[in-house]
């Protein structure tokens, strides 16, 4: 048994060791294809070398392709790509600091040795305030304003883009880290390096400037209002909006200039919305007057009224200074007055769009900006003015319906009554009196007769009215705009809260309650529903067909027909405020402002105060200069002195009454005589105040109408 045993051990150890001395001999035949190998890589080496070492004038055709082996890669080869990106984005944030690496650095407050490394400057640079000074330097990322406009004195970053209200003007709500854009204004291309020049507007006394202390101390005396003259523009004013559009600079003391590199756009940071003859023209150049404030090229551009579907944003831009212009006036806002825009629901929501969405009709600006430069922008603050509706109603009908009427009968003649007696022999044999109106009469009472009195408008335009907002005006309203996303969600809470109050109205009232004379608190598209169209090429509205059949021989010209149609429903201004407060809800987004109110420089500074503007001394005498494009047309920027302005009123109330028909009432709030019977005056008086109460419940502002 233990033979047996012995030899089945015996068997196992030579099996062991055969497998023993197979493996020895793998490991060896392992161990020399390795060397093998490593001899090959050591070969493939020796020749690379060969080959790089040999002169350059050996053709690369030469070369043989040495055969490659898969080589496992080392610790080096992982680490070299990093390690070397790492090293060259150091070198970049030390040499060229990046607007967000910079930024980090002003925010925990080392930036003294950064900030003149980047700026090549020293920490606390002289100011100068000499007006020909120039500096030319390098822009500094992530700040208000560029560094250079601070050193010349212009802006000062610790003041200027903040009141003492805690408001910044629009465009400046927070530091910038693109190089293009600078507050409202935009380059067309990022500038590193800018030649900036002081242009602050100074008084010149007896041709001489001012006295270094008002300089140094900022006085109002260092600022005065420039005319359009002093400003670079890229629009003429009064264009053909027909021509092709070119944006050249334009300036009016250098008409063939053009635009220079680095030249692109402000954008507008209020807007005068109206209403019409409501003082806009007035409040306009009131406020830029301000020492930082700049004019438009002109007043009225209503461009979302009637250019924003032809004409590139840019196109409206055209009319605001360059951005070297604005800045280097040390400008912290500019805007402009359309009165148009006020009765109109889609302008409402174009303004509103254009600045906080790209997804708009209106175009965006050029390709050369990012796509997303127009989505968040602060939309232009908006400022409407009322004016005691009678006042405006009659203020309107003489300038845009007697003046105009006048002027056409002088020059043109009647269209249906000869300028001159008939030459007809039948006429004198019979003795004939022929009805002629004479052309360049000198005398306007001559041409009365053939106007069209306030009463017959008041009495067509009333009943139109009256059945547009207590009828068929709000579902006609409610068809046209309930798809628009605009407007959507404020018609079917409007319509549940009419609802409800219907509801209330008929569980409350009993058989002596008299209903409310206001209309129901809906949507009304004034100038879009009520109105109408013309009927044919005599009778323009259907409100005016009766009147015009009645009295054939009085004139009414198809011009201005959306201002004459609507003498109250322009003087209605809650019903197309609505619109804008759907679109404009932030507090502070809107002011309105009572046209008595203009005249009061307190009024003036709390509406500066509102644009994020500071607090300006000299509107007291601003305000005394007198009013702007009052009576007659005598153009937008023309003022009239307050002396001459009561002078005119005292000679149309001391005129005779005998062409007007009906009762001289006299408004309790002013001294202005508007010409409408008792009944008529007491009728419209009853439709207009509930409305007023309607619009100082909107506005949290009462005036005293």
């Amino acid at each position: 048994m233990s033979s047996s045993v012995d030899a089945f051990f015996e068997k196992q150890k030579q099996r062991q060791a055969k497998e023993d001395g197979d493996f020895e001999k793998q490991k060896s035949h392992k161990k020399e294809e390795e060397e093998v190998e490593q001899e090959q890589e050591l070969h493939q080496k020796t020749e690379r070398r060969k080959l790089f070492s040999s002169s350059s004038s050996a053709s690369a055709s030469s070369l043989s392709v040495l055969p490659t082996t898969r080589t496992t890669p080392t610790m080096t080869t992982l680490l070299f790509p990093p390690c070397l990106l790492f090293l060259f984005t150091l070198l970049s944030v030390w040499f060229f600091p990046s607007s967000y690496y910079h930024d980090f650095m002003h925010r925990i407050g080392g930036t003294d040795s950064l900030q003149e490394k980047y700026d090549g400057s020293n920490k606390n640079p002289a100011k100068s305030a000499n007006p020909s000074s120039t500096t030319t330097t390098t822009t500094t990322s992530s700040s208000m304003i560029p560094k250079d406009l601070v050193e010349l004195g212009i802006y000062n970053e610790t003041s200027d883009f903040m009141n003492e209200r805690g408001i910044s003007p629009t465009g400046w709500e927070n530091p910038t880290y693109d190089d293009a854009t600078w507050g409202p204004c935009r380059f067309l291309k990022k500038e590193t390096t800018i030649q900036w020049n002081d242009r602050r507007r100074h008084r010149y006394v007896d041709n001489t400037t001012i006295t270094d202390v008002a300089t140094d101390n900022k006085s109002d005396d260092y600022y005065h209002n420039a005319d359009v003259n002093d400003f670079d523009y890229h629009r003429r004013p009064n264009n053909n909006y027909n021509k092709k559009y070119i944006p050249t600079l334009y300036n009016s003391n250098n008409k063939n200039s053009i635009g220079r590199d680095g030249d692109g756009w402000c954008r507008p940071g209020f807007l005068i919305i109206g209403a019409g003859k409501c003082g806009t023209s007035s409040l306009y150049h009131y406020l830029v007057k301000h020492p930082r404030v700049v004019p438009a090229i002109e007043k009225q551009i209503h461009y979302f009224k009637y250019t924003a579907k032809s004409r590139p944003l840019e196109w409206y831009y055209g009319h605001f200074p360059t951005p070297k212009s604005f800045l280097e006036h040390g400008a912290l806002i500019t805007g402009e007055a359309s009165p148009g825009y006020l009765p109109y629901p889609d302008v409402a929501r174009d303004v509103k769009r254009v600045w906080t969405s790209h997804k708009t009709t209106t175009p965006s600006l050029s390709n050369n900006h990012n796509s997303n430069n127009n989505n968040n922008m602060v939309p232009p603050k908006i400022i409407t003015v009322g004016r005691e509706p009678f006042d405006r109603l009659y203020s309107s009908y003489r300038y845009n319906y007697v003046v105009p009427t006048i002027q056409h009968l002088r020059k043109k003649g009647h269209p249906r009554i000869p300028s001159s007696p008939s030459k007809s022999k039948s006429n004198k044999k019979n003795n004939l009196d022929e009805e002629y109106v004479e052309l360049n009469h000198p005398d306007d009472e001559y041409y009365k007769p053939y106007l069209f009195t306030l009463e017959d408008f008041i009495r067509a335009e009333l009943k139109q009215l009256k059945a547009c907002l207590y009828d068929w005006g709000p579902e006609r309203t409610y068809l046209k705009w309930k798809d628009d996303s605009a407007y959507k969600k404020a018609f079917i809470e409007r319509r549940q809260n009419n609802n409800n109050n219907n509801n209330n109205n008929n569980n409350d009232t009993d058989a002596t309650t008299t209903p409310t004379p206001a209309p129901p608190p809906l949507l009304i598209d004034l100038d879009g529903i009520c109105y109408g169209k013309s009927i044919n090429k005599i009778v323009y509205r259907e409100q005016w067909s009766q009147m015009q059949m009645e009295q054939p021989n009085k004139v009414l010209l198809n011009t201005n027909l959306h201002l004459t149609q609507a003498l109250i429903g322009r003087s209605l201004y809650v019903l197309p405020l609505e619109w804008w407060y759907i679109n404009f809800k932030q507090d502070g987004d809107i002011t309105f402002v009572c046209t008595e109110e203009l005249t009061n420089p307190e009024t003036m500074n709390d509406i500066a105060g509102r644009l994020g503007l500071p607090k300006y001394d000299g509107f007291d005498a601003v305000v005394g200069e007198g009013a702007y494009n009052v009576g007659g047309h005598r153009g937008y920027d023309t003022a009239t002195s307050w002396d001459e302005i009561q002078e005119e009123e005292g000679e149309e109330e001391g005129s005779s009454p005998s062409s007007t028909q009906g009762t001289m009432i006299t408004n309790n709030n002013n001294d202005n005589v508007i010409p409408l019977p008792d009944d008529l005056y007491q009728e419209l008086k009853d439709f207009i105040d509930p409305l007023n109460e309607r619009l100082f419940a909107l506005t949290g502002k009462r005036c005293n109408w």
